[in-house]
């Protein structure tokens, strides 16, 4: 049993907590805004040793799918240059990249 006392410490057991870097990889998008269409993807940590297929989105702040391709992961890492469609438009995207059952967000701003 785990009992709350009334200054966030705890008493009767113990408690363990991880953060979400100890858990699971961080994806870094780079240069952040990007200008030219062209963005990398750089992803370290991912629970997996094998080679794996990566799917990466980009929705627009309506939720709109306007970009999706796929790369690979390998030995828990995964770098990769994206090129966007010069017709995207200037605003705040949402990159999901999905691997080995994963899930990484990051805010993309296109300038």
């Amino acid at each position: 049993t785990c009992t709350m006392v009334g200054n966030n410490s705890f008493s009767g057991g113990s408690l363990q907590l991880a953060s979400v870097e100890e858990q699971a990889g961080k994806l870094f998008l780079f240069p952040n805004p990007v200008r030219d269409g062209r963005v990398t993807l750089q992803l370290t940590g991912i629970a997996t040793d094998e080679e794996s297929t990566a799917t990466i989105e980009v929705f627009d702040a309506m939720g709109r799918l306007i970009h999706s391709e796929q790369a690979m992961a390998a030995d828990g890492e995964l770098n990769h240059v994206m090129s966007l469609d010069k017709s995207i438009v200037t605003g705040m995207y949402q990159v999901v990249l999905g691997v080995s059952g994963q899930r990484f967000h990051q805010r993309l701003l296109v300038d």
